[in-house]
């Protein structure tokens, strides 16, 4: 995990979770610190996008490779993305919507790593804030986050990168949420932990998502309530780490473990 909010601001914080023993030790800092960013694995490589920064909401970019245990800048995005989704889709990034201070955006841009430049493509179906992304099949399917009038959404949208064409799905969410997580195992998608009510009312729900049936369903649920976390699964194990709780006037330094199979 990086970045996110320690005390009152942002941080360039780096931690990493051995998950065979359980053990977290630090990294080096990013480069910049930042808060409610997108980060997604891609070719090996960590990239934190967006979010929120000292002096205001970001357009910056950055990765770190694991093996060299170095941090690199990108180039920009074309405009801020505080609180997007993020996916990636071969080695290829993709940042979904957020909001730039005065507008809640649909836009997406795509970062190519061959030419380090980030690209537009077409916009989303709808504005969302607070959303996530994961990739199956070639296909990004985004879930949850707030439209401009700040209702959560239920609706999935699903993104073909080839045709850069979208589409939305039959299935609805059937607990909408915003501030969650989405992690791909065994080719489903896993929704954890998340808020409702606008970001004081957070929930332990884990919902998972067949893209080959277009239906959800309840896996259980977390220890705690927590929304923003970071979230990976490994070995057929889901890690849910930190995040926030009570209004996030609570920051949570725990770790969930939740078995989704692999």
């Amino acid at each position: 995990m990086t970045g996110g909010l320690v005390g009152d601001g942002a941080s360039a914080r780096l931690d990493i979770l051995d998950t065979q023993t359980g053990v977290v030790f630090p990294g080096p800092d990013a480069p910049s610190r930042r808060y409610s960013h997108g980060t997604v694995a891609a070719g090996g490589r960590v990239y934190v996008v967006g979010g929120h920064g000292m002096s205001g909401r970001l357009a910056t970019a950055e990765r770190f490779d694991p093996t060299s245990c170095r941090w690199e800048t990108l180039a920009p995005m074309a405009q801020a993305h505080h609180e997007p989704a993020v996916a990636a889709v071969l080695d290829e990034v993709y940042v979904f919507g957020g909001e730039n201070g005065p507008s809640h955006l649909a836009t997406v841009e795509r970062f190519d790593p061959t030419t380090g430049r980030w690209s537009r493509r077409s916009d989303m179906p709808r504005a969302r804030k607070g959303g996530v992304a994961a990739t199956v099949g070639g296909r990004v399917y985004v879930f949850g986050g707030i439209d401009t009038r700040g209702s959560l959404l239920a609706e999935v949208d699903v993104y073909d990168p080839q045709a850069d064409r979208w589409s939305t799905s039959q299935a609805r969410m059937p607990a909408p949420r915003w501030m969650l997580t989405a992690t791909v195992a065994g080719g489903r998608i896993v929704l954890a932990g998340g808020a409702r009510s606008g970001g004081s009312a957070y929930v332990r729900e884990v919902e998972v998502f067949d893209p080959s049936t277009q239906a959800f369903r309840t896996l259980g649920a977390l220890t705690s309530d927590r929304g923003s976390p970071g979230a990976a699964a490994v070995g057929g194990t889901l890690f849910v780490l930190g995040g926030c709780r009570a209004g996030c006037n609570e920051r949570l330094a725990t770790i969930d473990t939740f078995a989704v199979g692999g």
